[in-house]
């Protein structure tokens, strides 16, 4: 599905315009097959691209105000940014929490392709890497992340096995681009860099950056869940589960379901003024002007919660791309999260390995129509025994099925059990009855999902301690 034509901005420049000098320079990179009809490399004399990811933890794409959202200024940078960029507007995460839609990201692989569907899981062995990828061509490879611990994404992840390079930054609430720009910096060679933005996860913001105080009920809920760098949770004085305590709160009172909006708006708002220091940092140096840069959201957010989510509000993120020689583009083709490494080779002059689920999104940076395809989003909740099971939505176009019901306190607008829903022009959800469309659908997700690997027996034992900080933070 494409914008009308009147709406397009077309591509200045052939993604061909940029070098892979360095392809030829190791025999690791010797070895990677390029498929069928992929363009030839570039000439060797154009300087291959620096290349930075940034993922914004729980974006809901509906809150950034390029997606047209106006109740507040959450994403004035964001904006600016995408004004500039390839923006797609159906774009989906494969995973429901950070590692899965990382390991995605940077896989190019379904969840139940690369394995990473626990606390404690590993890649699948074999499974190429985007940092490993450009790393064998030369580049060098580093990360950045706002918030290290909790076993989600940090240097000791199996995600990161082949970044050289782990920074953090010393204020988990105040993100500094600093050591980025210092490691850049040391030289001159092309760069992967990871960055992660994790201000809009919850407890969110505290509303301060909108001049508003939050319903009481928020106050109390965000100050029993555990502060990023804290460890550990404050007391909770009936041991409830204070993620679900706030959201049977706000399905009653419309003033709390209020404040807690305005409590993630702020957060996203606080990951947007991030976003807007390390894009002026970087601006600084010189190097974002032959760079590759990619936006994208790991998960979207259900206020409050996420893990083993399937609503629209988790799954659909936002996903900007930027290069030299592209012009702005607004896209409505469905596209995901497993897209993003073929496509970052693609414009860094790098043949394709074998593609599993991804597809090279170069096409639709030049104007062009994608062939039409799906997206796959996968949850891997426990059963009582501890065993963890598959269940599956799948997007289309404007249609999308749900295989499995969402959890107990979703906000409104969340889809039931074997339901399928049909967004309109205007961005309206409504459900969608029985009928051929809605069964090829289905179809198409349980042939896409027929050969994920599932575990066999319990999951891997994590402590009661991290178990609890983990739930706090809503994984579970």
């Amino acid at each position: 599905m494409r914008d009308a034509p009147s709406r397009r901005h077309f591509l200045a420049g052939a993604s061909a315009a940029f070098a892979a000098t360095a392809v030829a320079a190791t025999g690791a990179a010797a070895t990677l097959t390029a498929l069928p009809g992929c363009a030839t490399a570039p000439p060797a004399k154009a300087s291959p691209p620096d290349v930075l990811l940034v993922t914004l933890c729980s974006a809901r794409a509906d809150r950034l105000g390029a997606s047209g959202y106006a109740t507040r200024p959450t994403t004035p940078n964001l904006d600016r940014f995408a004004a500039t960029a390839a923006r797609f507007s159906h774009a989906w995460a494969n995973g429901t929490w950070t590692n899965a839609a990382h390991a995605s990201l940077l896989t190019g692989l379904l969840p139940g392709h690369h394995r990473v569907e626990d606390q404690l899981d590993k890649l699948v062995p074999g499974a190429p890497t985007l940092p490993g990828l450009l790393a064998a061509a030369g580049w060098r490879t580093g990360a950045l992340l706002q918030e290290q611990g909790a076993m989600t994404l940090d240097a000791r992840s199996d995600l990161l096995r082949d970044v050289s390079k782990v920074l953090d930054t010393p204020d988990l609430r105040r993100f500094s681009p600093d050591a980025l720009v210092e490691w850049i910096g040391r030289d001159a060679a092309p760069f992967f860099a990871l960055v992660t933005l994790r201000e809009a996860h919850l407890p969110y913001g505290d509303g301060g950056a909108f001049g508003a105080a939050l319903h009481p009920d928020v106050v109390a809920w965000r100050a029993a869940l555990p502060r990023p760098g804290s460890g550990e949770a404050a007391v909770w004085a009936d041991a409830s589960d204070p993620n679900a305590w706030i959201a049977a709160r706000a399905a009653a009172d419309p003033a709390v379901r209020a404040s807690l909006d305005l409590a993630y708006d702020a957060g996203l708002a606080a990951a947007d003024a991030a976003f807007g220091r390390l894009l002026t940092a970087l601006e600084a140096t010189g190097r974002l002007a032959n760079a590759v840069v990619v936006v994208v959201g790991d998960h979207g957010e259900a206020l409050p919660g996420h893990k083993d989510r399937l609503d629209r509000a988790v799954l659909r993120v936002p996903m900007l791309i930027r290069a030299a020689g592209l012009q702005a583009v607004a896209v409505a083709d469905t596209v995901s999260q497993v897209d993003v490494l073929p496509t970052v080779l693609g414009l860094a002059g790098l043949p394709l390995p074998k593609l599993r689920d991804g597809q090279d999104l170069g096409p639709a940076l030049r104007g062009e129509a994608l062939p039409e395809r799906g997206a796959l989003s996968q949850a891997f909740p426990r059963d009582g025994s501890g065993a963890l099971r598959v269940r599956s939505a799948y997007a289309k176009g404007a249609l999308r099925v749900v295989q499995a019901e969402s959890a107990a306190g979703a906000e409104p607008g969340s889809v039931a059990r074997g339901s399928a829903e049909r967004e309109a022009a205007d961005g309206r959800v409504s459900t969608e009855p029985p009928g051929p469309a809605v069964d090829a659908l289905v179809a198409e997700m349980t042939a896409l999902a027929a050969d994920t690997w599932v575990p066999a027996g319990p999951a891997a034992p994590v402590s009661a301690a991290v178990r609890e900080q983990m739930r706090a933070r809503g994984y579970w």
